[in-house]
């Protein structure tokens, strides 16, 4: 029973250690917990206040027999001494008798409580592991949203240098104005490129680390009672951290992605200005 009331207090949100880590449980669970650690304080009190009156009456015992030690070295002219003792011994069997149907209900009750904690507790492990499953499929998702942003990004990089090389061959010979414009888009897609490519990094790391903790859920599952509430929670934390780095990451691709389109934009509006003027001049 104190080992159950221990692994009771672990999941208590106040006596978590847990700190801003800590999953934030529903308000059934807390009054469900609430209501468990009520039970169990009033029986372990119940438990106690028994063990204090045994205390007691065993006590008694032990002083009422203490004259039945001098027996055996003295003449036995004590009948009404010895007749107390045995009034006393009585009653201390009415006690013991009362004392015991007393313990047999609690019985019963710590029985009872102990398999709705067991149930409260394993109830609470299924729904975090659960609310940790669904959070490693949304980052499973982000994470091929992303690679899908990534290798468009790369796609489109690709294609707009192929077309600055292009219009630097043919418009760009003709208009060294423009040919100067073609040269700072060109350098422009550096740093978008290193964006890309930092970002590849990243992603990498966001797939270990997803893969660390799918490992780590599936350990959980396969051995629930070896695992502490904190540690369920720790692994709550980093599936949140895992998620909204994803969305940091997507962000950035989607911001380089639509400078990419800004270049692209500016590149054939250059190129269709200068068609123009060649029209013109014609």
């Amino acid at each position: 029973m104190e080992d159950l009331i221990k692994k009771l207090d672990m999941f208590n949100p106040i006596n978590s250690s847990s700190g801003a880590a800590a999953s934030q449980p529903n308000q059934e669970f807390l009054d469900e917990i609430s209501d468990k650690i009520d039970r169990t304080n009033e029986l372990m009190d119940g438990l106690s206040k028994l063990r204090d009156d045994n205390k007691d009456i065993l006590a008694n015992v032990e002083k009422t027999c203490e004259p039945l030690t001098e027996v055996g070295e003295r003449e036995v002219t004590l009948s009404p001494e010895i007749e107390g003792i045995l009034d006393v011994l009585n009653g201390v069997s009415s006690d013991l008798s009362a004392a015991e149907a007393e313990a047999i209900p609690k019985q019963a009750d710590i029985a009872k409580l102990q398999k709705e904690i067991k149930a409260l507790i394993g109830q609470e492990v299924e729904g975090r592991l659960k609310e940790g499953e669904a959070t490693l499929t949304a980052v499973d998702h982000d994470l091929i949203d992303c690679n899908e942003q990534q290798n468009g990004g790369r796609k489109k990089l690709k294609h707009l240098r192929e077309q600055i090389e292009k219009a630097q061959k043919n418009q760009g010979r003709r208009d060294p104005q423009l040919l100067e414009k073609l040269n700072e888009i060109q350098a422009e897609t550096n740093p978008l490129d290193d964006i890309i490519g930092e970002l590849d990094t990243k992603l990498n790391d966001q797939k270990r680390k997803k893969a660390e903790a799918k490992k780590q859920i599936e350990d959980m599952m396969k051995g629930v009672s070896k695992f502490k509430p904190s540690q369920l929670d720790g692994m709550l934390a980093s599936l949140e951290e895992l998620k909204d780095k994803n969305c940091w990451i997507s962000e950035k691709l989607q911001g380089a992605d639509g400078k990419l389109d800004q270049k692209l934009q500016e590149l054939e509006d250059l190129v269709a200005n200068c068609d123009t003027k060649q029209e013109l001049l014609q």
